[in-house]
């Protein structure tokens, strides 16, 4: 159902846009010949992958002056674009589980879920690995839609987290968050936390 969801906003996107999508850049050297499936088809790559005790994600680095300091920041960055994510689950879940009530979260979990939820993520995230990386250097062109003509390096990054690891590293995360949750909502929030790791 959330596959189909998914790929009817897809379409509407893309139907909706006069524009063709292009890229303003031609990639002149890459780590491999073809652009990997992780990074083209990544919802399907995802499901053919060990869903069960793992849960994946991508990260990509702008244009960067060379390859080495593209991947190392793929690297460094990570850990905080995974904490948002999480986050983002979390605030949708916590988002749902009220329909609509913003009273039934509560002001000050609503303030940490907002502010400082992230950083509380990625200090405790612990565990994570890159799966695979995958970098390419590319010429941007006026010619192609680039504001200037340049060379840059792109590295993109596969993330992988055992669930068990997850749930450790969400576990103070959680605490904080029922802490803060009205006593009438403090399960509803352990649950919908927990749901994320499932």
């Amino acid at each position: 159902m959330k596959k189909l969801m998914m790929l009817s906003i897809v379409a509407l996107v893309f139907s909706c846009s006069s524009r063709k999508l292009e890229r303003e850049y031609k990639v002149v050297d890459a780590s491999h010949a073809e652009v990997p499936e992780w990074i083209s088809e990544y919802e399907e790559f995802i499901d053919d992958l060990d869903n069960k005790d793992f849960s994946y994600y991508k990260y990509e680095t702008g244009p960067k002056n060379n390859r080495e300091m593209a991947c190392k920041i793929a690297k460094a960055e990570a850990a905080s674009h995974v904490a948002g994510e999480l986050k983002t689950k979390i605030k949708d879940v916590l988002t749902t589980s009220t329909e609509g009530d913003a009273t039934e979260v509560g002001g000050k979990l609503d303030e940490y879920v907002s502010n400082t939820m992230v950083m509380d993520i990625e200090s405790s995230l612990s565990g994570l690995k890159v799966a695979k990386s995958y970098w390419e250097k590319r010429a941007y062109s006026k010619d192609l839609g680039a504001v200037k003509e340049f060379r840059a390096w792109s590295c993109s990054v596969l993330l992988k987290i055992s669930k068990k690891d997850l749930k450790s590293s969400l576990a103070k995360v959680e605490a904080k968050a029922v802490s803060l949750a009205p006593n009438k909502a403090k399960e509803n929030v352990k649950n919908m936390i927990d749901k994320i790791v499932q």
